[in-house]
């Protein structure tokens, strides 16, 4: 339920579920991943950094509460990338870099993680070119390899809207467009082009996918960039 309310918005309602979840399953990494998460969008950062160093630290427990086990590799990375936009906000540049490439070594071949190392002011070249020509197999990863290509300059702005415009389903179009403007946004910020990136900010906020953190990012660095 709290994953459904994020996607709809309530933050808020999420939070208060992820809470209860906690505190009748203790030690289920996941959840405090996820507390973290709501937490994080309702500008509770310094708590949110608490619940994302707590899921990279604790192993994962069963529904029971027994049987503790590692932490996937694919959701420790994700808390890892979370904390590093957190670190990011709280103005600590060098730990949010850090944490990115823990996240990286976890998971080499996410598109995400460079665009995130190339919005926190590190050098993601290398990694950018690699998954530009990676064979991704899911229709998402190959949407984000577009805005790859778009970082490298091997696709301008309009002709990556264009490829969000073709979505087959409205919310994907929406969700799509969101991604490509707040990229972009973070990408003219980086360049120190503050009209440029609230422009794009804005036009991402706009499309209302809410449970997208890019999204709630854009949100977030329209407050910073007032």
């Amino acid at each position: 339920r709290a994953i459904a309310r994020m996607r709809l918005g309530q933050v808020k309602e999420a939070e208060e579920d992820v809470v209860e979840a906690c505190s009748q399953i203790p030690g289920m990494a996941t959840w405090v991943f996820r507390r973290g998460f709501a937490r994080m969008r309702l500008g509770k950062l310094k708590e949110a950094l608490a619940d994302y160093t707590q899921s990279i630290e604790m192993g994962e427990k069963d529904a029971e509460g027994k049987q503790q086990r590692p932490l996937s590799d694919y959701m420790k990375a994700r808390a890892y990338s979370s904390r590093a936009q957190v670190h990011f906000l709280l103005g600590d540049q060098k730990k949010a870099l850090a944490d990115m490439a823990e996240a990286m070594k976890l998971t080499p071949d996410h598109a995400y993680s460079p665009l995130w190392v190339r919005a926190f002011k590190g050098d993601a070249g290398a990694a950018l070119k690699r998954l530009s020509k990676h064979a991704y197999e899911q229709d998402d990863d190959k949407w984000i390899q577009q805005i790859i290509r778009y970082y490298l300059g091997e696709i301008d702005r309009p002709k990556l809207l264009g490829i969000a415009e073709r979505a087959e389903e409205e919310k994907q179009r929406r969700e799509r467009l969101c991604q490509a403007h707040c990229y972009a946004g973070m990408l003219h910020e980086v360049k120190g082009e503050q009209k440029e990136a609230t422009a794009q900010y804005k036009l991402s906020v706009a499309q209302k996918a809410y449970g997208y953190t890019e999204h709630w990012w854009a949100e977030t660095r329209l407050e910073t960039l007032k």
